[in-house]
């Protein structure tokens, strides 16, 4: 039954999405949203940052550097999870640590890694950063960025300081009981839409 409804919302978003003129963007973003919105959308992966997960500080240190990240060689490094983890090591940039939660192997990982980097298109990106923990300095030096087409997602029920509120560029969602890094994919209401509806593609990725 699930995959009949999921079936029909996939069906339902690409054909609402099918008049998007930009076809090439990159989505770098810190956890399995990226992948999903191609998905939406029926487009190719033009990003490296699909179905893994990235941390809040590692996140900012990647994209504020990410040419020069994209050169390295990520190398893997023994982990106790059931996936595969690697690293970003250079002596002159912060290490940065990607989750890869949904391969089954690090060659693998590795391997759709490097292919996508390759794709990325550095003057059509759009930067997603979904904050799991409310932090004011992380959330300023986010928006404060030299970077176009950037979205930020918070929890409303964290927010303190509401001139977030106002700001165009960001997505407020619940906060979950238990942090799950795909909440904005998870469905609510009676309908059962994705937060991740929230988002419109069309007014986005001009």
């Amino acid at each position: 039954m699930e995959n009949k409804e999921n079936d029909k919302w996939i069906n339902y978003r690409r054909k609402k999405y099918a008049k998007l003129k930009n076809k090439n963007f990159s989505i770098i973003c810190n956890d399995c949203c990226g992948g999903c919105i191609y998905n939406d959308i029926g487009m190719k992966f033009f990003s490296p940052t699909i179905n893994l997960y990235i941390n809040n500080l590692d996140f900012l240190n990647y994209i504020k550097y990410i040419k020069k990240y994209n050169t390295l060689d990520i190398q893997e490094i023994p982990s106790e999870e059931k996936y595969p983890i690697g690293q970003l090591k250079s002596n002159e940039l912060p290490i940065i640590t990607i989750r890869f939660m949904h391969y089954s192997s690090f060659e693998i990982a590795k391997e759709k890694w490097n292919e996508r980097i390759k794709r990325i298109d550095y003057d059509n990106c759009y930067y997603i950063f979904h904050l799991t923990e409310y932090n004011e300095e992380l959330i300023d030096e986010f928006l404060s960025l030299n970077l176009n087409n950037k979205l930020l997602i918070l929890y409303k029920n964290q927010i303190k300081d509401k001139k977030y509120l106002k700001l165009k560029n960001v997505l407020l969602i619940t906060k979950p009981k238990k942090f799950i890094p795909g909440k904005i994919l998870k469905r609510y209401g009676i309908i059962k839409r994705r937060y991740l509806e929230r988002i419109n593609y069309n007014k986005i990725f001009k």
